[in-house]
């Protein structure tokens, strides 16, 4: 194991760093933009209710499914001008 490693050194051979963790996906990250909720699913967003408590992520997706369920709600029940006729 340790010639392995002393080898390494004598040729110059490091260990690769993936992409993901190299400062490029860092800084990608760090200047992320924000997220528009609407684009995520019902499942993604209780999933940030609950593994998020208590973060402004987590309220933002509960009031998202909040509106759905209001908006869903809303479609459901007929018109009552449409069952006069």
């Amino acid at each position: 194991m340790w010639l392995t490693r002393f080898w390494r050194y004598l040729t110059g051979q490091r260990r690769r760093v993936s992409f993901y963790d190299s400062a490029v996906m860092r800084q990608a990250i760090e200047t992320a933009g924000p997220v528009n909720m609407a684009w995520l699913t019902d499942e993604a967003l209780e999933i940030i209710v609950e593994t998020e408590p208590h973060t402004l992520r987590a309220e933002v997706a509960h009031h998202e499914l909040e509106m759905r369920a209001i908006r869903t709600r809303g479609e459901a029940i007929p018109d009552p001008r449409s069952l006069a006729h």
